[in-house]
């Protein structure tokens, strides 16, 4: 069904919507232009019970239809509901006359939201930034008329411990809990069913030393988890290293094979019993004094 929406329905629709299987994300190159209509909700209806299983938010802006949201409750996913959602709304806006329709999505998002919106018939018109590089990302967010100085030294600060930023605040980011997301946001892109991982520490002078733990890919490392240690501070690595390992196995799938690579200088038998007790198999340079 197709209709436009009420104040009264609201929180059920915001209780759909928080589960949401495919989000769109608008904020960046969203028509600037007011709605030319209220947003229209096309809904999915569970017969048996009368709840709404899934929903297409929608609304007209001059010259095109932009799609706001796509939700899908858990117990309806993977069973084509979104799809349907979307070619409902389509069929029904071609019908009013409308046959433009836009959304903005994260291409990378693990939902696997893009080829969601490929199979309902859309094709990508732009990639925003396409680049972790800070230039890049200034240039797309200034498109959406910020201050290109100003987020320069937002996007310098996001890291800043909270006392350290321009305005001392106690907000900060919690780096360590980002790496279990980041090396799963990694996995939604990989081919193959196992895995290489290297732990690696590396000195940059006296000033400091980085405990790192990266994907190997082609070539290259990827950090998925650090710890940055004062180059000339004592006490062992060894303690830091293992808890990186234990950070970073909920965001690996149970069946894949994980190698864990590491030079003779971070030998240890507490490294090789971690390594096994996670499931994943040790591949460690040893020391001329180790017997067996």
């Amino acid at each position: 069904m197709s209709r436009q929406s009420s104040k009264r329905e609201k929180t059920p629709f915001g209780t759909a919507g928080a589960g949401r299987l495919v989000p769109t994300r608008g904020g960046l190159d969203r028509p600037k232009q007011p709605a030319s209509t209220r947003p229209l909700w096309f809904l999915a209806e569970d017969r048996s019970t009368g709840d709404i299983s899934g929903l297409c938010l929608c609304q007209v802006v001059p010259r095109l239809v932009w799609v706001s949201n796509v939700a899908v409750r858990p117990p309806w996913r993977s069973r084509g509901l979104g799809l349907a959602l979307l070619r409902h709304a389509f069929a029904e806006y071609e019908r009013r006359g409308m046959r433009r329709v836009e959304l903005s999505v994260d291409s990378e998002s693990p939902t696997g939201a893009p080829r969601l919106y490929e199979r309902a018939g859309m094709h990508v018109d732009k990639i925003l930034a396409g680049s972790a590089c800070q230039t890049a990302v200034i240039t797309v967010l200034c498109a959406a008329e910020c201050e290109r100085h100003a987020v320069r030294q937002y996007l310098r600060e996001w890291l800043y411990d909270g006392e350290d930023k321009a305005t001392p605040c106690t907000p900060e980011v919690d780096v360590r809990a980002c790496f279990a997301p980041l090396l799963r946001w990694v996995l939604v892109l990989w081919k193959g069913d196992s895995l290489a991982l290297a732990v690696d520490a590396t000195a940059h002078g006296q000033a400091i030393t980085a405990l790192v733990v990266s994907v190997l890919y082609r070539g290259t490392a990827i950090p998925v988890g650090w710890v940055i240690l004062p180059g000339t501070a004592k006490g062992a690595w060894m303690p830091e290293i293992l808890r990186l390992l234990r950070q970073l196995r909920p965001a690996v799938p149970a069946d894949m094979t994980v190698l864990v690579l590491a030079d003779r200088g971070l030998w240890s038998p507490r490294l090789f019993k971690r390594i096994t007790d996670l499931g994943w198999h040790p591949l460690l340079q040893l020391t001329g004094s180790i017997t067996f």
